[in-house]
């Protein structure tokens, strides 16, 4: 059995710390996302931080509807 090893592009995962930030069941968990944000959004250009940004508001809203709907 072989296992994948799938990478994620940094706008992958700016979009995961955002939305960690968003959602965070802590304080200490929301400021280590936003930091990771920090960094990652520091080596990226505006547009890919914009994408990022978008991504992560739009998953954020699927999620609280989807939680809203159980």
């Amino acid at each position: 059995m072989t296992q994948e090893t799938t990478e994620m592009t940094r706008t992958e995962a700016l979009t995961l710390a955002l939305k960690v930030a968003i959602l965070a069941p802590t304080q200490a968990e929301t400021d280590l996302s936003v930091a990771t944000a920090t960094h990652l959004a520091a080596a990226m250009s505006d547009r890919d931080v914009a994408d990022a940004k978008k991504a992560a508001a739009m998953a954020v809203e699927r999620e609280r509807q989807q939680d809203a709907e159980a």
